[in-house]
């Protein structure tokens, strides 16, 4: 393997091989990924392979046991490019940050994921906006479920809210309910109804027609290269 370090040694001294700076940090960072990792097993996200980075420090990095490169600066490493820069793994791809991980995208920022994609924020919350353009969200070829402890609110400031169902649409507060159906409208309660209004009309049935909703198809194959 090889260690290329930037961490002091006076007059040169030391071994060649000194690199317990560098897996003090490394193992600070496990620390961190390890504290996280217990809070986000209790807000029931998906946990960080934590596992394959002590193996990787312990099996390879450490005294260099295996073909690795093991890279060190107390003061910071930085690349630069004019061009492109690109960091490929066969396995895993590890980032730890003990404070702040920022990306800026002049263009368009891409992820994708064979399996899961997993967020989670332990104590300020998540933020996503759009200054411009639809925000949309789909679960393909599953349920969505949107839950919160205190209000949920959906506003929309200048048009319409539209909610659809293929089947049923069901409103409930503790034991009244609202159940819509193709069938009709079912309203369940063990108190009053009270209906406020100046006019209060009935007229023939008329059916709504609904719009159509069309979804990618459930099977998306993706073959790895080899």
């Amino acid at each position: 393997g090889i260690f290329i370090s930037a961490d002091g040694q006076t007059e040169a001294q030391g071994q060649i091989l000194e690199m317990k700076s560098a897996l003090n940090t490394l193992q600070q960072a496990q620390g961190l990924a390890k504290a996280l990792s217990d809070a986000v097993k209790t807000g029931q996200a998906e946990l960080a392979q934590i596992e394959d980075q002590k193996a990787l420090l312990e099996a390879s990095l450490k005294d260099l046991k295996d073909s690795v490169l093991l890279m060190s600066a107390p003061a910071g490493i930085a690349q630069v490019s004019p061009q492109s820069i690109q960091i490929s793994t066969g396995n895993n791809f590890i980032q730890t940050s003990a404070e702040n991980s920022d990306f800026t995208v002049f263009k368009k920022f891409t992820v994708a994921a064979g399996e899961i994609i997993s967020l989670f924020a332990k104590t300020l919350g998540i933020k996503i906006f759009a200054n411009q353009g639809k925000v949309e969200i789909q679960a393909q070829s599953d349920a969505m479920a949107l839950t919160s402890l205190k209000d949920m609110k959906i506003i929309s400031k200048d048009d319409e809210v539209y909610i659809q169902a293929g089947k049923k649409i069901t409103l409930a507060c503790d034991k009244t309910a609202l159940v819509i159906e193709s069938a009709g409208v079912t309203v369940m309660t063990p108190g009053e109804i009270n209906l406020k209004g100046m006019t209060f009309k009935r007229q023939m049935a008329q059916p709504f027609k609904s719009s159509p909703v069309e979804l990618p198809p459930n099977a998306i194959c993706v073959e790895m290269a080899k």
